[in-house]
């Protein structure tokens, strides 16, 4: 039996019909679960071979174990410095070695350390380095340290903030990027005696760092605007003094695991907020420090010691919210 051109049209419609029925589209207002975590990563990977080169070893090129992998700072002009230059900055960043001598059985201990901050007379803008008194001896990102990571950013390019200290003149900041951090001046006490029962680290481990966007640019504010308790003010800038001791808690937010979807470009200033968890140990730490020296540039040597750590919170931003630090 002949079967006609009009029966079979009609029999693979009926069919084609059935198997759409089978499929359970959801209504479009009803939001699809996140990928897992396996999948996130791997979304993250593709991220992050966009933004670096893949090497022969089939890891992302320049992506040392704790570096940033960006090129090597430049100077005003945009010239890269040398490697002799490089190298003479970084001596310079470096305690003396007597002082490394002196304090060697408090470097001992473990989670502790020394090192320079070299301040910062706004010596260098764009295209332009300062040439008077007090920027002869400037030295680049010798204003900038990091504990967290333990080093001088003076090698990176300087909008890639990701320091917990910095020194301008002779005020010392806790602002770094994406960062809810507060310091406070407990006094000329010896840095071996505090722990985290001293006067002053009960508003440190009590304070409760907002995670919302929002709120946590609000809490900057508060704290910038400064904070009384126990007898002490607590804030994000405190003058340097030697033979002075501080304590301070560095809270670095992690991103959201899906920050990538809210931008449409990987590369510029977007970059910085998709490398953060990689690239950079966020964490929430409480350190104390003291001045143990002042040099005649103004230049400070810090001994510091690392009370607790523990991971730090992730930011959250609502749909409507633009992505952006806390300043």
């Amino acid at each position: 039996m002949q079967v006609s051109k009009i029966s079979v049209f009609v029999l693979m419609l009926s069919f084609a019909t059935l198997a759409t029925a089978q499929i359970n589209v959801p209504p479009s207002n009803v939001r699809l679960a996140p990928p897992p975590p396996e999948e996130r990563a791997r979304q993250q990977r593709i991220i992050n071979d966009r933004l670096g080169d893949k090497g022969e070893d089939g890891m992302i090129a320049g992506r040392p174990e704790g570096k940033w992998p960006i090129p090597p700072r430049s100077k005003p002009d945009g010239k890269p410095y040398s490697q002799k230059e490089l190298d003479e900055i970084r001596k310079k960043t470096e305690p003396e070695a007597s002082d490394v001598a002196r304090f060697k059985s408090f470097l001992a201990q473990s989670k502790s350390g020394i090192f320079k901050l070299i301040p910062n007379y706004d010596c260098e803008s764009n295209l332009v380095l300062r040439a008077d008194d007090k920027c002869v001896d400037f030295v680049p990102g010798g204003w900038l340290y990091s504990l967290r990571m333990r080093s001088h950013l003076q090698l990176t390019q300087a909008e890639w903030d990701v320091f917990d200290i910095s020194l301008t003149g002779d005020v010392m900041a806790v602002d770094g990027f994406l960062s809810q951090s507060v310091i406070v001046p407990i006094g000329d006490v010896p840095i071996e005696d505090v722990d985290l029962q001293s006067k002053g680290l009960k508003f440190l481990t009590e304070f409760v760092p907002k995670t919302k966007y929002a709120e946590a640019r609000e809490q900057y504010r508060e704290i910038g605007a400064l904070i009384r308790s126990d007898g002490l003010v607590f804030a994000k800038r405190v003058r340097a003094a030697e033979n002075m001791t501080y304590a301070a808690r560095l809270i670095a937010f992690r991103t959201p695991d899906l920050i990538a979807q809210r931008f449409t470009s990987v590369g510029g200033k977007n970059a910085k907020y998709l490398m953060l968890n990689t690239y950079d140990k966020r964490c929430d730490i409480i350190v104390v420090m003291r001045v143990v020296g002042v040099g005649p540039d103004g230049s400070l040597t810090m001994l510091w010691r690392e009370l607790s750590r523990k991971s730090a919170p992730k930011i959250v931003y609502a749909e409507n919210e633009k992505i952006g630090d806390l300043k």
